[in-house]
């Protein structure tokens, strides 16, 4: 027992590595949804996308539970289309995000809706050569809660013919980090 409590600052050290790991994976942009996206209605729960060479048509609006990302393109979902055809409305999670998600294309009619503390609208992370379609608004609503967030990604292409609104300290409506030669057409406010 006395060895122990001589390693007890030791053992409290290494146990907040394991707790504060299990917070950041859950803190600021939620997670991707456990249900697999398919062609037709939506579930209206969210959905993930994490194979490669599919095409996908989906209708309705998209709200899933809070934490929830509204579509995840998730590690290695490449060359894929999603013609969706609804507003994604999200709470604590991003609207769209497109995590190590190459060449994939999306044609999106319809508002995103995000709020909460860093639930951005549309997210790209180390991803390339995506083309984004969105003909609709996006709206944040939290602190540093972006409109479209691209970081470590490159040779994108985004064109949104709508607004983005944000509202919340730092919340910008556009933020480019460690990203390069990518594409926005803004036509909104």
């Amino acid at each position: 027992m006395r060895r122990l409590l001589n390693n007890l600052p030791l053992l409290t050290l290494l146990s907040s590595l394991f707790w504060s790991s299990y917070v950041y994976a859950g803190a600021g942009g939620g997670v991707a949804s456990g249900t697999a996206c398919a062609n037709g209605a939506t579930t209206l729960v969210g959905c993930a996308i994490g194979t490669s060479d599919t095409t996908y048509t989906i209708t309705g609006d998209i709200t899933p539970a809070d934490g929830v990302r509204g579509i995840a393109f998730t590690d290695t979902a490449d060359n894929n289309n999603l013609t969706l055809f609804g507003n994604i409305s999200t709470e604590d999670a991003y609207g769209i995000s497109l995590q190590v998600a190459d060449f994939n294309t999306i044609n999106m009619t319809g508002n995103i809706s995000t709020t909460t503390t860093r639930a951005h609208g549309l997210v790209l992370l180390g991803s390339a050569s995506n083309t984004i379609n969105l003909t609709g608004n996006i709206t944040t609503t939290g602190n540093a809660a972006y409109g479209l967030y691209l970081e470590t990604s490159v040779s994108n292409t985004t064109n949104l013919p709508g607004n983005i609104t944000t509202a919340g300290d730092t919340a910008d409506g556009l933020v480019l980090l460690g990203s390069a030669s990518n594409t926005i057409n803004l036509t909104g406010n």
